[in-house]
C-alpha cells in the first residue's frame, strides 16, 4: 500500500471512530433472551415479550392497543404496562414498591398491621383502595375478582384455571427451588418488563448490590456469628426457609450462621 492509500485509510478510520463516538449512548442494552433463575424473558417483535413463569407456563406481554401474536391464548396475554395487579406474596409487593409502581396493587393478603413497612398498602387497606384477599395460605378468590385485576401474581397454582376462565392472566412466582439472592434481585427485571420499569429495575439491582458489598465489608470482620433461623408461622405449623433461599443468604451476608443451611428446596 502506497503512502497516499495509507493516508486515505487512516483518514477513513479516524472518521469512523468519530462517528461511532458521536452516536447516542444506549440507556440499556439487553439480550433478546434472559434467564432469571427458573424464569425466562424473550423479546419478540413490536415490543412484545414471551415469558416463562414458575410453573414453566408461557405468557405473552403485549403493549396496550396492539394485536397479540397470532395464536396466543387470551388468558395468556398480559397487557403492558399493567395498571391493576393482585399480589399474593409480600416479597413480590416489595419489588413492585421498589420499582415505583406500588399504586398498581389492588389486592394483597394480610391486614394493615402487616404492612407498616409499605405505607401505601397499609393506608389502602384502611381506606378501601386496596383489598385484602385473604390471610396466610387461605385465599378468597371472590375478593380477588371483585378488585378487577389485570394480572394476578401468586404461588397458588389453583388460581390459574379459575381466573383463566375469567380472562385474567395468572403468573406463578414460586418455583420448586427457592430463589437465591441473585435471582431475587434479578426478578426486579422480570417484573420491571411487565410494568415498563426496566430502568428502575436496573437502578434497584445496582443499589442492592452496592449495599450487599458494603455490609459484607463490615460483617466479614466479625468474630461471632449469631445463629439464625427464618420461618413463616401458620396456624398449626412452621415453614422454614431452606439454605438455598435468599433469606438464608441475607443471614450469611449479615454475618450470621443459618441453622437450616443443610436444607435444600422450595421457599
Amino acid at each position: 500500500m502506497n503512502r497516499s492509500a495509507r493516508k486515505v485509510s487512516l483518514t477513513a478510520l479516524v472518521a469512523l471512530l468519530f462517528w461511532i463516538c458521536s452516536l447516542p449512548v444506549l440507556a440499556e442494552i439487553r439480550p433478546a433472551f434472559q434467564v432469571i433463575g427458573a424464569f425466562s424473558l424473550q423479546k419478540l417483535d413490536r415490543g412484545c415479550y414471551c415469558l416463562t413463569d414458575g410453573l414453566g407456563r408461557t405468557l405473552t406481554l403485549v403493549p396496550r392497543g396492539q394485536e397479540p401474536p397470532p395464536g396466543t391464548p387470551k388468558d395468556n396475554i398480559i397487557r403492558t404496562p399493567v395498571k391493576r395487579v393482585a399480589v399474593v406474596s409480600g416479597q413480590d409487593v416489595s419489588i413492585i414498591h421498589a420499582l415505583g409502581v406500588v399504586d398498581t396493587v389492588v389486592v394483597v393478603t394480610g391486614e394493615p398491621r402487616d404492612w407498616s413497612s409499605i405505607p401505601y398498602i397499609k393506608n389502602g387497606l384502611q381506606n378501601g383502595s386496596v383489598i385484602t384477599g385473604g390471610e396466610g395460605m387461605v385465599l378468597d378468590y371472590e375478593l380477588f375478582v371483585k378488585a378487577k385485576p389485570e394480572l394476578v401474581l401468586t404461588w397458588d397454582e389453583a388460581m390459574v384455571p379459575v381466573f383463566g376462565e375469567l380472562g385474567i392472566p395468572v403468573l406463578i412466582t414460586n418455583t420448586e427451588r427457592a430463589r437465591n439472592l441473585d435471582t431475587q434481585m434479578q426478578f426486579a427485571r422480570f417484573l420491571g418488563t411487565i410494568f415498563d420499569k426496566t430502568k428502575q429495575a436496573d437502578a434497584f439491582i445496582e443499589r442492592v448490590r452496592a449495599k450487599i458489598a458494603e455490609v459484607k465489608a463490615i460483617t466479614q470482620k466479625a468474630v461471632r456469628k449469631p445463629k439464625v433461623m427464618w420461618v413463616d408461622i401458620f396456624p398449626g405449623r412452621l415453614l422454614a426457609e431452606p439454605g438455598n433461599s435468599f433469606h438464608a443468604e441475607i443471614v450469611r451476608v449479615g454475618g450470621g450462621q443459618y441453622l437450616f443451611d443443610d436444607i435444600f428446596g422450595a421457599s
